[in-house]
């Protein structure tokens, strides 16, 4: 007769005494791994099997080996757990399933399923030699929050056409962090998910979730579209390198269509390729409609992208300084280094550098881009617009649409941009600007011109509004107010501002009889005009 405690018998405490310690070991006999062969194809149920049961033992912990152990159905964590490996650096598992997680939450097929807070795989090494993936990501931690991964590698597969160029895919390689793709579950059932010091090849991390971190990675996403995807705000920094897709290095996109609020992305180097065969795309690109605010993308590096940096459709009251865009359009097809059609309250202050086209053989280049093209949002808060480009002869001059909604911040004539037409003087108090070749300052209350040119004034003024020092000539004194009694004709008129509640106004007639008068208005509680004096 078998004694019971806390619903375990005294044997099954003899017989696997890491319930005690919380911990599991492959090796320990209890769990009948393989011990010889493990590593063969015939092994692969036993293996599952093994490793399974201590997944279900209850166990806090569950330790693998260093032998590479083939596995051919999923791998089902039963709780929150600690998943280890013997490092990143030594294979632990090598999948042959095929299109099927081998690692994953139970009901892993039911996108509204939860899984478990707190997974953590930690060490490991995976190989995944699925030959395809249309459904589930090699590692599938949905659906549980505060999850994630530690020192791993994901190895995934690359696969060539008889020709050997690249088969590039959207396969579901790599590791699923956040809620399900198009769940309906809130997002506290996939927050706080992370990914750090972990490398994935030739597969892509989905992170569809908020809060989130991802440091000190190696996301390569060769032979797949993207090497990222991100639905909300998060982090990246850690000196994360990410090496684009086919079509981006990191995908921002929203299941509900919202924008994404807070994402930081922090000294991340976005690793192109002088590989003619490696087409890497943008380095960041949204989702049509899916825009960016508040975030900061700041200290990357963008190197020989085949397309451009960045490419989002909205970018609100952000933060795109202190990166680096070397050689982006780097198969010289006319892409610019940032681009955004719908832009307010943000600053894009960056270094841009382009030499000859290093995928067409060093060429000339034919089809300049431009370091940015952007369009301001007209009636929203002015963006900060500006940076060094180098050369002249490798990028187009900048194109900004709506530029009185933009304030240049100088560094190079293809990042300047012609405003056109005087902006709002109340949004540039104290601010020079050069509109038409003519430079202007802003006072808070209307613009002065300081180029000392006579300005034409022909609609019907009251000289006496005019309050700021300026040179003026009128065809016809007559059709103004507040002149000189008797006197016709064309005339230059120069109104001179001496302190609050005193001007002079000079008006010099055209005429042959000529003539020069003066008024003054004096200061006190009450300024008065005095009469108009004929001085010449």
């Amino acid at each position: 007769m078998s004694m019971t405690t806390i619903g375990k018998t005294v044997g099954d405490i003899v017989r696997s005494p890491y319930i005690i310690t919380g911990h599991a070991s492959i090796k320990a006999p209890y769990f009948n791994a393989p011990r010889d062969g493990a590593e063969d194809p015939e092994a692969a149920a036993a293996n599952v099997a093994a490793i399974n049961r201590m997944l279900n033992s209850g166990a806090k912990t569950v330790e693998l080996d260093d032998k590479a152990r083939q596995v051919n159905s999923p791998l089902i964590y039963q709780g929150s757990v600690g998943i280890y490996g013997s490092g990143r650096e030594t294979t632990s598992l090598i999948w042959t399933g095929g299109d099927l997680p081998a690692l994953a939450r139970p009901d892993y097929t039911n996108k509204e399923a939860k899984g478990f807070p707190n997974v953590r795989v930690r060490h490991l090494k995976i190989v995944d030699q699925a030959p395809v993936r249309n459904s589930y990501y090699t590692i599938d931690l949905f659906n549980g929050n505060s999850s994630g991964l530690d020192d791993c590698w994901i190895d995934c597969p690359g696969r060539y056409d008889a020709d050997n160029n690249q088969i590039i895919t959207s396969d579901r390689y790599g590791v699923a962090l956040g809620i399900a793709r198009n769940s309906t579950l809130k997002g506290d059932n996939g927050f706080v998910f992370h990914m750090r010091d972990s490398r994935i090849t030739n597969g892509t991390l989905m992170a569809n979730g908020t809060d989130g971190y991802i440091r000190g990675c190696e996301l390569w996403g060769s032979f797949r579209e993207r090497a990222v995807e991100i639905s909300g705000g998060c982090t990246i920094d850690g000196g994360t390198q990410i090496v684009p897709g086919h079509e981006a290095g990191i995908f921002l996109f929203n299941d509900k269509g919202y924008d994404i609020d807070t994402l930081k992305i922090i000294g991340v180097y976005f690793d192109g390729s002088t590989n003619v065969d490696l087409f890497t795309g943008w380095g960041i690109l949204s989702a049509t409609g899916i825009g960016l605010v508040n975030a900061k993308i700041v200290g990357c590096d963008f190197w020989h992208m085949n397309k451009g940096g960045i490419y989002t459709a909205k970018l609100y009251s952000s933060t795109i300084e202190s990166n680096n865009f070397t050689d982006c359009d780097s198969d010289d097809t006319g892409e610019d280094d940032i681009y955004c059609d719908d832009v307010y309250g943000s600053s894009i202050v960056n270094v841009h550098a382009r030499g000859l086209a290093p995928k067409h053989n060093n060429a000339t280049r034919v089809n300049l881009g431009r370091n940015y093209s952007i369009t301001a949002k007209a009636g929203y808060p002015l963006s900060v617009l500006g940076g060094q480009v180098s050369f002249s002869t490798t990028y187009a001059r900048s194109r900004v649409t709506n530029p009185t909604y933009a304030r240049q911040a100088g560094g190079a004539f293809a990042s300047s941009f012609p405003y056109g037409a005087l902006p709002d003087a109340a949004a540039r108090y104290g601010e020079f600007i050069v509109v038409n070749g003519k430079p202007y300052a802003s006072d808070g209350a209307s613009w002065r011109d300081m180029s000392g040119d006579t300005l034409a004034m022909e609609t019907a003024t009251d000289l006496h509004a005019l309050t700021v020092s300026q040179r003026y000539y009128t065809s016809d004194i007559t059709m103004h107010s507040n002149i000189p009694a008797g006197l016709t004709g064309a005339a230059q008129i120069e109104v001179g501002y001496i302190s609050a509640g005193y001007r002079v106004i000079t008006v010099i007639s055209l005429k042959a009889s000529g003539g020069i008068y003066k008024q003054l208005l004096t200061g006190g509680t009450t300024p008065t005009w005095g009469l108009w004096l004929k001085i010449s």
